[in-house]
């Protein structure tokens, strides 16, 4: 912090960083762009995954097959980024910091509701995310024909949701003058995209 650039305090803004997780190697590039932003005497904020809901990118089938095992590896993902972020000596947040508990209930049983047909005009407070969750449905399957599968198909729905209420909630809260995301699809990403623009 002793070399970042003082700014007057009407140029000084704020940059929010949506790193939430699985990718622990972008998560080098990404903190060494906030980094840069950061020396420029900008406030950077990063928010990432605490695995509040856990289809995420991280998920394969060949690799994750019992979807009932998920959660666990959330921990070390979750302690993993905290630690590179905190490296960095970057200030972060957790995706689940911005939706309360009573939302997210709400949010499983609607994620309950959505069906593998209804995905493309899926919307949700007035943005669509389902092309979002297909995509990470697909990916998940590696790119195999969806099995009617309807827990696998809640769980994405689920993070998808997440994803979107909490990124419009944590954009609310700071206020960023620009939002970085290394990608734009799936679950983790692509609610968030779509929130902020």
């Amino acid at each position: 912090d002793r070399h970042r650039r003082q700014l007057h305090p009407d140029e000084e803004r704020t940059y929010l960083f949506w790193v939430p997780g699985g990718m622990p190697l972008m998560l080098d590039v990404e903190a060494a762009l906030a980094v840069a932003v950061k020396l420029r005497g900008h406030r950077v904020h990063a928010v990432m995954c605490d695995g509040v809901a856990s289809a995420c990118v991280r998920r394969e089938i060949q690799i994750n097959p019992e979807i009932g095992s998920w959660q666990q590896e959330c921990g070390a993902c979750r302690k993993a980024y905290a630690a590179k972020l905190e490296a960095f000596n970057l200030e972060y947040s957790c995706i689940g910091d911005y939706v309360e508990t009573a939302r997210l209930e709400e949010l499983k049983e609607l994620a309950g509701t959505v069906s593998w047909e209804a995905l493309p005009a899926f919307e949700y407070e007035g943005i669509n995310i389902g092309g979002n969750i297909k995509s990470a449905i697909l990916r998940y399957l590696k790119g195999a024909d969806y099995p009617g599968d309807r827990e696998l198909l809640r769980e994405y729905v689920y993070s998808g949701l997440v994803t979107l209420v909490a990124a419009k909630r944590a954009f609310a809260v700071h206020k960023p003058a620009g939002i970085f995301m290394s990608h734009g699809m799936y679950v983790d990403w692509g609610p968030a995209l779509r929130a902020a623009l």
